[in-house]
């Protein structure tokens, strides 16, 4: 059950990210409510409960030294070599790489929208500055009237 907690995880980061996206680009259409919130969380169990079924059916514990104990024992898949290779692919496909490129578009995304907006802290604003004279500059340089 340890790679269904490894699942959750993953699938509820991108669920966050894709909500936060949402919410951020397109604030006028996005509402968060308590229904929406429980059927993401079922949708994400169910996932990773059908992505980890075949661990679950297609794995045994073989002992790891040859005592006769429980408590040194590994789970290796009791399936050919080119089943556990699609398995591990199409694992990695669901649960990093599809993940992935979701959360990539969803911060960037996040990323071009706030960055565009003149009023977040930091963000480059142009300043007047007034010399001695009483003439102004724009961000500090000095036009051909100052000298």
């Amino acid at each position: 059950m340890e790679t269904v907690s490894v699942s959750v995880s993953v699938l509820t980061l991108t669920v966050i990210s894709i909500e936060r996206w949402y919410a951020i680009c397109y604030p006028l259409k996005f509402k968060a409510t308590t229904s929406r919130a429980k059927r993401l969380i079922l949708l994400i169990w169910v996932i990773s409960l059908v992505v980890d079924i075949p661990e679950l059916i297609g794995m045994e514990t073989q002992p790891t030294v040859p005592a006769n104990t429980i408590y040194l024992t590994t789970c290796t898949p009791n399936w050919s070599m080119e089943v556990d290779i699609m398995y591990v692919i199409l694992r990695t496909l669901i649960l990093y790489a599809v993940p992935l490129m979701f959360m990539s578009f969803a911060y960037y995304q996040i990323v071009r929208v706030l960055w565009s907006t003149a009023s977040i802290p930091g963000g480059r604003r142009e300043v007047p500055v007034v010399n001695g004279n009483g003439v102004s500059h724009e961000n500090g340089q000095c036009s051909a009237q100052c000298k």
